[in-house]
């Protein structure tokens, strides 16, 4: 007896069985938009009154939440920024009060509240909007599409970055034991960040230039042609307002 059902579901069925993930659901450009508005909101917002930076850190951590990050990703995008922070709060809590030549704790305090806002809002961003959404985004925008293949061909190959640093750390604990001090195990990590940063970067340009020798279109995924929903254009309306009332304080 032949079965007549469909070799592969449809979108119906697929949708009932596995709901749409955020990342897929979330249009990419509005994402994208609102990250940037609040980083412009964040750098141009002057600090008084206090209570704007409430509302406004709210909001940013009801878009962090949102990102649905889990604890493991959470700890590891706040790693990368556990150096400044250590920074602004020894500046804030050791260093005293100075004048002109140096850095004040009131200037130091707010500088560690705007990157914390600052990265709450990437960090969150991240777990809304994936590489692929990225550059979908930067193609409907019509961004060069010489940045888009660095961002593209960086995205594939940061797995082999951190295979690549993985190696490096093992080879520097054979050679040098457990015994390195902590300034120097600093040195060699910013070292080593920097130097395989750039190499993927370089390569990252030889491939592409490679694929434009081979008539390679410049297309890296479909670009969206969905419209925006009235929704999704007052949700522009508002951060439209809110960055210029921000820039109207600043």
């Amino acid at each position: 007896m032949i079965d007549d059902r469909p070799l592969l579901p449809s979108p119906e069925d697929s949708s009932q069985k596995f709901p749409l993930s955020l990342k897929e659901r979330v249009e990419p450009r509005l994402v994208l938009l609102t990250v940037l508005a609040f980083l412009v909101i964040i750098i141009l917002a002057p600090f008084r009154p206090l209570l704007k930076w409430i509302i406004l850190g709210l909001l940013v951590t009801i878009f962090f939440v949102l990102g649905r990050l889990g604890w493991r990703q959470t700890l590891a995008r706040f790693l990368v920024f556990l150096p400044l922070l250590i920074f602004l709060v020894v500046a804030v809590f050791l260093f005293p009060e100075r004048g002109e030549a140096g850095l004040s704790r009131p200037v130091a305090a707010e500088i560690l509240v705007r990157s914390l806002l600052a990265w709450l809002v990437l960090m969150g961003a991240s777990g809304c909007l994936d590489f692929q959404g990225l550059i979908q985004a930067g193609e409907a925008w019509r961004l060069p599409p010489f940045f888009l293949a660095l961002l593209a061909l960086t995205g594939r190959y940061l797995p082999l970055m951190s295979e690549e640093l993985n190696r490096q750390h093992r080879s520097l604990k054979l050679r040098w034991g457990e015994k390195i001090p902590w300034s120097r195990r600093i040195y060699l990590l910013k070292a080593l960040l920097s130097h395989n940063f750039f190499l993927l970067l370089r390569r990252a340009q030889k491939i592409h230039q490679s694929l434009l020798s081979r008539s390679f279109s410049g297309k890296w995924v479909l670009t969206s042609k969905r419209t925006l929903t009235w929704s999704e254009w007052l949700w522009l309306g508002i951060l439209l307002i809110l960055v210029g009332g921000a820039w109207w304080w600043s």
